[in-house]
């Protein structure tokens, strides 16, 4: 299966077959509903020649009922011939003594004109309603279907113009194909800069954690070691003041508490330090992520320019 333009799923072509894109696909749809098109016009063409046909039919037929209605009037004729005769007749018979019968055969004449003459009216009458009814309904039926394919002509005439539009969209969607995928190859080359970018920094991060992780190493051992002197130093001047420990016990009680004053300010100055050290470690951990290389070396001094100003006032303040 593959995918189209619009992301959804396209059966996959056969082994010996060319999978077509979609605007290729629907360029030949137009063209077979072009040929559609005019294969129907076509049949318009044999559907107009067969309605004229059917013209000449039916105005055959007229010709043929217009026959038919001379015919009657030739027998009208012949009646009234027979009348005539009818009426000679009756002079004769009145000549001859038949008077009965020449007023029989007159009233028969009359009703036999009679009736002709509603059979010629009804004859007429059905004959122009019948031809006014087909003419009518072939009317109708020619104006539907030539209406009809009117508007697949106009439809005809405005797949040209869609399909033009259709090419000039799928151009276009060439050239934004083509600039994205360039925009893709930069995109890839970007992020392995990047990435490689990235690498450098971490590896950069672990040298400085290490740099870091030994300067407080070192830190520990310069404190232990001037605490050593201090408690040499102490224990020193502790035997050179044996002698004065009577002179200076009242001296001793009030500096006492001064001293203890001292120390605990001394430690939550060094617990401050401490922890200030530690936030300052963290955030600079978090922000080397963010940093180029040269906003790293300048934290990285300005670090140790600090960690160096917080031992030096540490040592000073251990008793």
């Amino acid at each position: 299966m593959a995918r189209d333009d619009g992301g959804a799923l396209v059966p996959a072509p056969a082994p010996g077959q060319v999978y077509l894109p979609a605007w290729r696909r629907a360029y030949d749809r137009l063209v077979k509903m072009l040929r559609q098109a005019y294969a129907q016009a076509e049949e318009l063409s044999v559907e107009r020649e067969h309605l004229i046909t059917e013209l000449q039919f039916l105005q055959s037929g007229l010709r043929e009922r217009e026959e038919i209605s001379q015919a009657c009037l030739q027998q009208i004729c012949k009646h009234e011939e027979l009348r005539k005769r009818v009426v000679e007749a009756g002079m004769a018979a009145r000549l001859g003594g038949k008077e009965l019968q020449i007023h029989c055969y007159q009233k028969l004449a009359e009703l036999a004109e009679d009736d002709l003459e509603d059979f010629k009216s009804c004859i007429s009458n059905l004959a122009a309603e019948n031809a006014e009814l087909k003419l009518k309904t072939m009317e109708e039926d020619y104006s539907g279907t030539i209406k009809s394919k009117k508007i697949e002509v106009k439809q005809a005439q405005k797949l040209p113009q869609n399909v033009d539009e259709l090419q000039v969209a799928a151009q276009k969607k060439d050239d934004e194909i083509v600039r994205l995928q360039v925009e893709v190859t930069n995109a890839k080359e970007r992020m392995s800069i990047l990435e490689d970018e990235l690498q450098k920094m971490r590896s950069l991060v672990k040298d400085k954690d290490l740099e870091t992780d030994k300067n407080e190493d070192d830190q520990s051992d310069t404190s232990k070691m001037s605490k050593k002197d201090i408690n040499k130093g102490n224990r020193k001047s502790k035997s050179t003041r044996t002698s004065q420990v009577t002179l200076d016990i009242s001296r001793t009680s009030q500096v006492t508490p001064d001293r203890r004053e001292v120390k605990t300010t001394r430690t939550c100055a060094s617990e401050t330090n401490q922890k200030r050290k530690h936030s300052s470690f963290k955030s600079s951990l978090s922000c080397v992520s963010k940093m180029s290389k040269k906003d790293i070396n300048k934290a990285n001094r300005k670090s140790k320019s600090t960690k160096t100003s917080q031992v030096t006032p540490d040592i000073s303040r251990t008793p």
